[in-house]
């Protein structure tokens, strides 16, 4: 599988909801609080991954790689990134989340840009045939 296309099925599973095909951190709780201690006081790209009852998986990035992970209560999302796919400004203070601000514009420049590799892959699926 092409780097292409890696990336586009990683960004479809993303919009669809499911967890990504890597691990993002450890099954060791005390690895990952050292993980997240080391990422101090930052400002992030936050991805809502999915959301499961009262709680949004929110995937944490730095220069379009993702980095760590964070739960966050739906009630303290705002409330137009209450959805799968939403792009967050993300305020880390000691490694916790200090504040999030939903980013309309590049929620809608990923999901357009998800579209146009699917309607890319479609187009070079019907010409293999």
């Amino acid at each position: 599988m092409t780097f292409a296309r890696r990336e586009f099925v990683a960004t479809l599973v993303s919009f669809a909801g499911a967890a990504l095909p890597f691990d993002i951190g450890s099954s060791d709780p005390e690895q990952d609080a050292d993980a997240a201690d080391r990422l101090g006081d930052a400002e992030l790209t936050g991805v809502v991954d999915r959301i499961e009852g009262e709680l949004a998986v929110v995937l944490l990035e730095r220069a379009e790689e993702t980095i760590a992970q964070r739960l966050v209560q739906l009630d303290r999302l705002p409330a137009s990134a209450r959805e799968d796919g939403a792009v967050l400004s993300v305020r880390l203070s000691d490694g916790e989340i200090d504040g999030l601000r939903h980013d309309a514009a590049a929620t809608r420049r990923r999901r357009v840009a998800a579209r146009e590799r699917l309607n890319d892959l479609a187009e070079d699926g019907s010409d293999a045939s």
